[in-house]
């Protein structure tokens, strides 16, 4: 009976799902019928279809079907919160939304306005919270201003729409917050998204193509740009933020394919601050530039990937602002890769720069001061014509960076003072640092070389003096390294703490320049003058390296620091050390170690200094004579190291002496001869009375100790001798390793 009432009930649910799919077939025949769709062609990519629709707007929760948009969305029986379906078809409408509704269209559903001087759809405050989705824009009328307006409007989704050669603006945002635009798509009209006086705005995911200006942002604050496709723009920018703040724009893909001879900018912004441009990808075309900061203070851009022509182009360039961090971006491939213009007070650090027709990083007229300065530090500039050029800029530093195989200079100074170059380094490039009527540059401990024929490690040229004339360094077939250089006013130069090692170290043609280069570092300890330097140069005393070690014996199996020191002066008299403090040659110089006998531990072989040290630690695994060698550039310093066996105690005599008083004498030979003994650490009792101590007197000679009992040791016990560790020490200070015991019976 109960298999019977479940086969009846089958039956019958069955015969009602039939008799539903023949009343909704009936429907849409007759809807068909009503509202026959004509195909007029494709617009743009797009089905264009006529004024007939395939079904005709209606509430999803009343079921309530409407002859417009416009009027499903302001029936009274359209409440907060209904969803407006509307079918396929062609929409002529200007639609005002003052109720938060969702109106969700179906695939080749297009609209365009009815008066083109409104807005298609209108959001207003009231209607905050409307979902606008799946909709074409299209119009073939110029007059059309905007697709969609929001004025007033919180808390709208605009998602999934196409855009497609809309006169006017796509999208215009006012006086709105925490709206917003995603996966929609963009193309061949005039303006894309443009968002005033408004906050928590987000555009993610969308598709922008051969508009005038895709993203327009002034006034705001809080925009997240993010996962957007923008290319072939036809106007000056693809986004703009003007007067804005607190804003991200990340992970967006801009970039051009066409010629646009009117194309500025990717990206710029104006007077805006404190926001973030992250992680986009930028490839630009013709003139263009990857991004501009205008008048903007207190951005972080970074992480940013920036290609280009090759020929033209600027990768990121800041106007007259301050305060902004430019960090861990890749430019390749422009005209210059980071430029500062009027600008103070960045930070420019680990960005990857390489291949600019000019210049890797430019500073031009950048009037800093002690305490607003440019800092541009840890980047990696490669195969530009100037790796770093400062041009009428002041108080700006530049500090390790590598910089390598400029075409002209790895790092140009014109017209350029006061300005700090540290512990960078440059590589094969005609001139390492060109100096050209630059006054008071301090340059400390940077490395230069090169294996181009003829090129100069510094080269110092005024407007009224040739460069023969100049200070400088020529390599030839070896490499240069200069430390640290100190450009004062003319007409004197200081050159301190350098590494310089090539044929000629500094040449001075011009006699009314002083080069007063002390205090450095030539290569070795004994630097043929004659040949290294010509012209006005004074080099009173040079830098002067020794080889320590703690001491010149030790035991087998010992550890060992050597340091190898350049903290020393010399005058061809006297020698003497100096403060650290005042300078030292560029850390990082490469100092090698070896050894006949026994080794140096790990890494130690190829050691850097540090400080003006170097130390490595040297391990004596064998017996015998140890040279220990360390060679920088052209000095090689030897020190000698011998190694001895362990102390211990080879053997133990007892010896039976008569005399007035009869007691018996304890021997105790060792392998080497011993310094010292502390007698309390060496301990006599008998087995069988462990915790009784018996009193001796000792004495010594070279490799002995012997053990006088007060009380005479009696034949036939056994007796307990210990000497504990480091009781015994040899003439080096190294004690007995381990505790000697010995059990023994008369």
């Amino acid at each position: 009976m109960k298999r019977r009432l479940m086969g009846f009930k089958s039956q019958y649910l069955i015969l009602l799902g039939i008799i539903f799919m023949v009343v909704v077939m009936f429907n849409i025949g007759n809807s068909s019928a009503a509202n026959t769709t004509n195909l007029t062609g494709h617009h743009n990519g797009m089905v264009k279809v006529s004024s007939s629709n395939y079904f005709d707007p209606t509430n999803n929760r009343t079921k309530e079907r409407f002859k417009s948009i416009d009027d499903a969305v302001n029936s009274e029986n359209t409440i907060k919160g209904d969803t407006i379906i509307v079918g396929a078809g062609n929409y002529i409408e200007n639609v005002n939304i003052n109720k938060k509704i969702s109106i969700v269209a179906f695939t080749n559903t297009n609209i365009t306005a009815k008066n083109p001087d409104l807005p298609i759809f209108t959001i207003s405050k009231n209607g905050s919270g409307t979902v606008i989705k799946g909709f074409n824009f299209v119009s073939d009328d110029p007059l059309v201003s905007n697709a969609i307006l929001l004025n007033f409007a919180n808390g709208c989704t605009l998602s999934e729409n196409n855009f497609i050669d809309v006169p006017g603006i796509s999208i215009k945002i006012q006086n709105s917050q925490n709206n917003t635009v995603s996966y929609s798509s963009f193309k061949d009209g005039m303006d894309g998204v443009d968002i005033t006086n408004s906050k928590n705005i987000i555009i993610k995911g969308n598709s922008f193509s051969q508009l005038l200006q895709s993203i327009f942002i002034s006034r705001s604050s809080y925009i997240q740009i993010s996962n957007n496709n923008i290319t072939n723009g036809r106007g000056s920018d693809y986004i703009v933020l003007d007067n804005c703040s607190k804003s991200i724009i990340e992970h967006n893909n801009l970039k051009t394919a066409i010629n646009n001879p009117t194309a500025v900018n990717l990206i710029h912004t104006l007077n805006s601050e404190n926001n973030v441009i992250s992680y986009n990808y930028m490839k630009t075309l013709s003139t263009m530039s990857g991004m501009e900061l205008q008048n903007s203070n207190s951005n972080q851009v970074l992480g940013n990937k920036i290609t280009g022509p090759g020929t033209t182009g600027c990768g990121i360039q800041l106007v007259e602002s301050d305060n902004n961090l430019i960090k861990n971006n890749v430019v390749a491939t422009l005209f210059t890769g980071v430029r500062l213009i009027s600008s103070l007070n960045n930070s420019v650090m680990n960005n990857t720069i390489s291949k600019m027709g000019e210049d890797g990083i430019s500073l031009f007229n950048c009037f800093g001061t002690e305490d607003l300065k440019n800092l541009v530090g840890y980047n990696n500039i490669s195969s530009c014509l100037n790796g770093v050029q400062l041009e009428l800029s002041f108080n700006n530093s530049l500090f390790n960076n590598t910089i390598s195989n400029s075409v002209n200079n790895n790092i140009y100074s014109l017209n350029s003072e006061c300005n700090t170059f540290y512990q960078n380094t440059l590589i094969n490039a005609p001139t390492g640092i060109f100096f050209k009527n630059s006054d008071n540059c301090t340059v400390v401990s940077n490395f230069i070389t090169s294996n181009i024929p003829d090129s100069c490690g510094v080269l110092l040229e005024n407007s009224n003096s040739a460069a023969s004339s100049a200070v400088k360094t020529v390599s030839a077939s070896k490499h240069i390294i200069v430390g640290s250089i100190q450009v004062t006013t003319l007409p004197d130069i200081d050159v301190n703490f350098n590494r310089i090692i090539c044929p000629v170290g500094i040449k001075n043609g011009n006699s009314m320049v002083t080069v007063n280069a002390g205090q450095n570092w030539w290569g070795s300890n004994h630097p043929t003058f004659t040949q290294l330097v010509s012209g006005k140069v004074k080099y009173p005393n040079w830098i002067y390296m020794t080889i320590t070690t703690k001491t010149q014996r030790t035991i087998l199996g010992s550890k060992l620091t050597v340091k190898t020191s350049f903290n020393n002066l010399y005058d061809g008299r006297t020698l003497k050390s100096f403060d650290k403090k005042l300078g030292y040659i560029p850390n990082g110089t490469i100092n090698f170690f070896v050894t006949n006998l026994g080794k140096f531990e790990g890494n130690y072989v190829k050691t850097e200094s540090a400080n003006g040290e170097v130390v490595a630690i040297y391990s004596a695994t064998k017996l015998g004579k140890a040279t220990l060698t360390s060679t920088t550039d052209n000095q090689t310093l030897k020190s000698t190291l011998i190694i001895e066996p362990v102390l211990k105690v080879l053997n133990l005599n007892t010896i039976t002496q008569r005399s007035s008083q009869n007691y018996n004498l304890i021997e105790l030979y060792l392998n080497k001869a011993i310094y010292n003994y502390n007698s309390t650490w060496i301990e006599l009792k008998q087995v069988s009375k462990p915790n009784q101590l018996i009193s001796f007197k000792t004495r010594r000679d070279s490799t002995h100790i012997y053990l006088a009992p007060k009380t005479a040791l009696k034949k036939g016990v056994t007796y307990k001798l210990i000497v504990h560790s480091n009781s015994i020490k040899d003439d080096t200070g190294n004690g007995l390793s381990t505790a000697y015991i010995k059990t023994f019976k008369l």
